[in-house]
């Protein structure tokens, strides 16, 4: 045990098994898995995707289990030991969400995180496609549910526990319904942005450029886009990115402090991108740098 470290918060009560003995890989499965019958539930074809969290002196967790028509469902679940667990028979209700966005079709792949005082749960949601749903328990009975994080067609997210570089966030896409446009909608949405995002310096926007437009119609539609981001609070920068070919101008919304210099841009656009890519996929597709 010498040899082990284990990175995060004291945790007396932690469930473990010693290492096997003459085991030398860095994790070991516990000898008398599974700890979670697939038949624990009445209704349940199979428990398993499991998120679990110390809570209250105990755990808790968010589980999918299929039933014998296996429809994917997420359950919440409660255990003293983190070995015998109790499984709410009943499926996850969430509350508080846009009915569109509420809807329930699917739910699987649940992963749950705290971060500072508050517990959050993400999971692959269906909704026109999957995507990654958000929610957060106050005692991991009642979920209120947020926004979906993604467009469809991206899922298996997970949040980190903890900020990472936290002073700047990337706007990561940005779009108003058709029916929506010129009604005020998105000129409304950075003042709440810079409410809910307070404790940020700020938030960066990644732009199409305007010089790399090939039509005419294009370029008037990308000027177009700018001049809204600048009214609406943002600033130019000379930072840039060329990201999967697609050249983009990078613009500020200052929130907690000032526009920094394009360095200061770059290099918190750097830590973000690589938070989002692993480092072969950083290097092939994005190349961000600062305009001469």
């Amino acid at each position: 045990m010498s040899s082990l470290k284990i990175e995060g918060n004291n945790l007396p009560n932690l469930p473990w098994q010693d290492r096997p003995a003459g085991c030398k890989d860095p994790l070991w499965r516990y000898s008398e898995n599974p700890v979670i019958p697939r038949d624990l539930l009445p209704d349940s074809n199979s428990i398993f995707n499991s998120a679990v969290i110390p809570f209250e002196g105990g755990f808790a967790g968010v589980f999918r289990c299929d039933d014998k028509n296996r429809r994917m469902t997420l359950h919440a679940a409660f255990s003293k030991d983190g070995f015998n667990w109790e499984i709410n028979p009943e499926t996850i209700k969430f509350e508080g969400a846009d009915p569109e966005i509420g809807e329930w079709v699917y739910g699987y792949d649940p992963r749950v995180a705290k971060i500072e005082d508050k517990y959050y749960v993400t999971w692959c949601n269906g909704y026109h496609g999957p995507t990654i749903g958000m929610a957060w328990p106050t005692d991991f009975k009642t979920f209120h549910q947020m926004e979906n994080a993604f467009l469809p067609y991206n899922r298996n997210g997970v949040l980190f526990p903890r900020k990472i570089n936290g002073k700047y966030a990337l706007l990561d896409y940005f779009a108003v319904k058709k029916d929506l446009r010129g009604t005020g909608i998105g000129s409304k949405t950075f003042p709440l942005l810079r409410t809910e995002m307070k404790d940020r310096d700020g938030l960066l926007l990644e732009v199409e450029s305007v010089e790399s437009a090939e039509a005419e119609e294009e370029v008037n539609i990308r000027r177009r886009r700018i001049a809204f981001y600048e009214r609406c609070g943002c600033e130019m920068t000379k930072a840039k990115s060329l990201l999967y070919g697609v050249d983009f101008n990078i613009l500020v919304l200052p929130i907690a402090q000032p526009v920094p210099e394009a360095k200061v841009v770059l290099h918190e656009l750097e830590n973000i991108y690589h938070v989002m890519f692993d480092d072969e996929l950083y290097r092939r597709v994005c190349h961000p740098f600062i305009a001469e």
